[in-house]
């Protein structure tokens, strides 16, 4: 997790990734204001409630407009490949998070991110335990879930998210 809140407009840059860096995807959402934003041949302009996938290893960029309030996600490539068979082909395209899937995921998200001083230590492996607990649930399933492989998305990303929501910003 990373916080970012600008006054002034901010320009975020990425130009030439480290080599030994995490291989990763990060997930901004933006909380306020709007942004422009780019990786490879794609730029786009986005308001808040948005969020977009952008990969570490790839040259990326942000501008945020004064007052934008951000909130950036690292997400290991292993975990996300292993639910996503190209990830690059989402790669820097805004994804609305007012309704669906990217909704559920940006309140889980940002409800953690809020509440992370509450979550001692030795309650973090009972909140994987949760998503254990929603992604095998039967009504959850058929109301959010459509399939066995969004099921696990859900419990591994509770467990990566719980595991990094102790973090300091």
């Amino acid at each position: 997790f990373a916080e970012i809140q600008t006054q002034a407009g901010q320009e975020l840059a990425v130009r030439q990734p480290c080599a030994r860096a995490q291989s990763a995807w990060y997930l901004p959402l933006q909380l306020r204001g709007e942004y422009l934003a780019g990786q490879e041949t794609r730029e786009f302009r986005a308001d808040a409630g948005s969020m977009l996938l952008l990969d570490s290893h790839s040259p990326h960029w942000r501008m945020l407009a004064p007052g934008s309030h951000l909130l950036n996600i690292r997400i290991p490539k292993g975990l996300l490949e292993q639910y996503h068979p190209d990830p690059h082909s989402t790669c820097a395209k805004p994804i609305c998070a007012e309704a669906g899937h990217a909704r559920i995921a940006w309140d889980f998200i940002l409800s953690l991110w809020q509440r992370r001083s509450e979550i001692a230590p030795e309650n973090r492996a009972g909140l994987a335990n949760l998503g254990d607990a929603l992604a095998n649930d039967p009504e959850f399933r058929r109301r959010f879930l459509a399939d066995d492989a969004r099921a696990a998305l859900v419990r591994d990303t509770v467990a990566v998210t719980v595991l990094k929501a102790g973090a300091s910003p």
